[in-house]
């Protein structure tokens, strides 16, 4: 039942910050540099592909913005 739920939470955590991130640094962030930078903070021990783009398909980067931070929180708070 709660197999893989460590990886689940630190992978939640990784996009929490990107689309945070994205947000704070402002229209000219750089995407490919702020996840491989992240990547290799949260996914210790995971191979990093620098040709995925992730990114391109994370729907809750447009018209759900910063706000993706919370949905950890509400976890929390559940």
């Amino acid at each position: 039942r709660t197999y893989d739920s460590g990886f689940f939470v630190v992978r939640q955590l990784l996009l929490a910050n990107f689309a945070l991130d994205c947000f704070n640094n402002g229209p000219h962030v750089d995407l490919d540099q702020l996840r491989k930078k992240l990547f290799n903070q949260f996914m210790v021990g995971v191979n990093y592909f620098a040709d995925d783009h992730q990114y391109a398909s994370f729907g809750h980067l447009t018209n759900y913005g910063a706000r993706y931070y919370g949905y950890m929180w509400s976890k929390v708070f559940a």
